[in-house]
């Protein structure tokens, strides 16, 4: 039911589901994770990264859970914690994107060489996607923070590129 409740957009009925199910089997994978997403979607971050760090306390080799306790980090300002646990997803799960992505981000001011490397990898996995175009924006923003105005120009104009085209195939769409 909390399944249900959150794809209707009915966040509290998912919550009391989920929190229901929690009382009634406390050691059943998952569930954890997906309140997580409800709190998530309603932006109760600090919630969201309580209940993803008991998933990853539950399921420790879990990558998704490992990415969304990174990501709900992220979402809070809290870029080095949320880097250390980005990285860890991305060992148990190499390349997932998402979670590269956000290791990519999370890492700009921490780690520039690691964070190059990661964003770079996005660009390889998903190509003309809108996640390769903010990977390539994400990728002029370090440059330019590097002084290597002729690299983050070449990747400010992939971001349009990819962009744009986005744009065109949905417009061709409607």
């Amino acid at each position: 039911m909390g399944q249900h409740y959150f794809s209707t957009k009915e966040a509290d009925k998912a919550k009391q589901e989920y929190e229901t199910a929690i009382q009634m089997r406390p050691d059943l994978p998952g569930l954890r994770m997906e309140l997580g997403q409800v709190y998530g979607s309603t932006s109760d971050w600090p919630k969201a990264e309580e209940l993803y760090r008991q998933e990853t306390q539950l399921q420790p080799g879990n990558a998704q859970a490992v990415f969304r306790l990174g990501d709900a980090l992220m979402q809070q300002g809290k870029m080095k914690e949320a880097f250390t646990e980005l990285r860890r997803a991305a060992k148990l799960r190499p390349d997932m994107p998402e979670t590269l992505y956000d290791l990519g981000k999370a890492g700009l001011n921490l780690e520039p060489a690691e964070s190059g490397h990661a964003l770079l990898r996005v660009t390889e996995l998903e190509k003309e996607s809108m996640l390769a175009a903010q990977a390539h924006q994400a990728l002029a923003t370090l440059y330019r923070k590097q002084g290597k105005t002729e690299l983050a120009a070449k990747e400010l104009k992939e971001f349009q590129r990819i962009q744009a085209e986005i744009q065109q195939n949905a417009t061709k769409a409607n």
